[in-house]
């Protein structure tokens, strides 16, 4: 009897360390997850899942997978991981599982089956919009890609790697140079992102000859004052070319760190010391993604302020003169920003907003979108369409101000028409070519209807211009 009951307490002892190393673990990766180290959160929920016993808790760890992939961006991964959850009906007891699921199946371009999770969703969550725009984007895509727009898109040779390359920045007054982000072999950070779990990115630098032929990209300094150990990237020059702003996020080790929008002035071939734009929030803050305005008054960049209507949302403050602070950021409004995540601003003639959001109504992940400022408001949102968006992200637009549409932006699309993509986010050209259409007819008498030659028949555009022309023998 006496070892018996030893055995029992024994066991108990050993049944409470499991519970208590499986809990500890769980703990651990939940503190990962609120720190958004995702990467480092997802492989300590693998462990803690596979000393699970109860099949909710199982059902709750799994969920904090599927979240993890999610966030950092592996529809992949993601895809199967709700899936399961769906299967063993947790939506019951969290309905964003449908949501997410159909999220992840629209990316992956899986539409059909993306339909009957939104569906499930609404009727659990039917107050939530985010559930009928997702049954929207679905039943919107076939409609998008039988109408393209008159986007020609190219890749650009010799400028991306196999790895990420994105969010583009013109670098000189002639557009003929580029500034861009990128995590590729070479780059001065040699640690992984415990967000992303991919390797830190860098700026780099290329410039295109008279040949029409990109430089091999480089580093943007030579002397480190702008790339460093962590995370530097999603840049924009002011409109003289005199000052480079861009974002800097720290990955200390144990710490809870923030981006920030740091500002360096052009010293020849090289920056000044960057100095920190002060935009409010806090050092754990997320803020990022700048553009300015032509007359660098005004900033418009992405944070998660608290204040916001989702995840990242996008603002803007104003200045009273070139040398002066930033005064109080503002949201940009509920036209703009949604409940999930609005990026990449880019200000255009300062009185159009190009923007990415997985919020809006759109065909998959980051759809690219349009907004025009009316009267001091920015009206809704505009999709811009097929081919410019896709299932993928779409993102980073710019335009070249001195064409009509022209210029670059960034997808993790791995086609486009025929075109292969380099790696994993990848930067492309596009264009929209002129309307070329002819005009005939003939000019005749109207009373004898005889031909008139050498008539002077002037045509005028709707922008001003005109053509003038004389009729022939035949009045043509």
């Amino acid at each position: 009897m006496l070892n018996k009951r030893y055995i029992l307490f024994i066991i108990g002892i050993l049944l409470s360390i499991g519970l208590s190393a499986q809990r500890n673990i769980t703990e651990a990766a939940d503190r990962d997850f609120d720190d958004q180290k995702y990467a480092i959160a997802v492989d300590k929920y693998k462990k803690a899942y596979s000393k699970a016993k109860d099949r909710n808790l199982k059902n709750q760890i799994r969920f904090q997978m599927a979240e993890c992939y999610r966030l950092m961006n592996n529809s992949k991964r993601a895809e199967p991981t709700y899936k399961s959850l769906v299967r063993t009906k947790y939506y019951k007891d969290e309905p964003l599982v449908l949501l997410h699921y159909g999220n992840m199946l629209k990316m992956n371009q899986k539409y059909d089956e993306a339909i009957p999770q939104f569906e499930a969703y609404i009727n659990l969550r039917p107050d939530d919009p985010r559930g009928s725009d997702g049954l929207k984007s679905c039943q919107m895509q076939k409609e998008w890609v039988e109408n393209p727009t008159n986007h020609q898109i190219s890749s650009i040779k010799g400028v991306n790697s196999r790895e990420m390359d994105y969010a583009p920045a013109y670098a000189s007054d002639n557009y003929n140079a580029l500034i861009f982000t990128s995590n590729r072999e070479g780059s001065t950070g040699k640690k992984e992102d415990e967000w992303t779990g991919q390797s830190f990115t860098d700026l780099y630098y290329t410039r295109r000859d008279v040949k029409m032929e990109w430089s091999t990209p480089s580093l943007i300094d030579t002397e480190g004052k702008i790339n460093t150990e962590t995370n530097e990237g999603n840049a924009t020059m002011n409109s003289t070319f005199t000052a480079l702003y861009f974002t800097r996020c720290g990955n200390a080790k144990n710490e809870v760190s923030g981006c920030h929008i740091y500002k360096a002035k052009k010293m020849g071939r090289n920056y000044g010391d960057p100095e920190i734009v002060p935009l409010g929030g806090d050092s754990t803050s997320a803020i990022g993604q700048p553009t300015l305005s032509d007359d660098q008054l005004i900033i418009v960049f992405a944070a998660d302020f608290p204040q916001g209507y989702g995840g990242r949302d996008l603002w803007y403050a104003k200045r009273k003169s070139k040398s002066a602070e930033f005064g109080m950021a503002k949201n940009m409004g509920p036209h703009v920003n949604t409940a999930e995540d609005e990026y990449f601003p880019f200000l255009r003639s300062d009185t159009v907003l190009y923007f990415a959001s997985n919020g809006h109504i759109g065909m998959g992940g980051l759809d690219i979108f349009k907004s025009t400022k009316r009267d001091d408001n920015w009206g809704i949102p505009v999709n811009l369409g097929f081919p410019m968006n896709s299932y993928a992200d779409d993102y980073g637009i710019i335009f070249n101000p001195e064409a009509e549409e022209e210029g670059f932006f960034s997808t993790n699309r791995k086609m486009v028409d025929d075109q292969r993509s380099k790696g994993a986010d990848d930067i492309w050209h596009f264009v929209v070519p002129p309307l070329e259409f002819t005009l005939a007819g003939v000019v005749k008498d109207d009373r004898t209807l005889q031909f008139i030659e050498g008539a002077v028949i002037t045509m005028v555009g709707s922008d001003g211009s005109s053509i003038v022309a004389k009729t022939n023998s035949i009045g043509r």
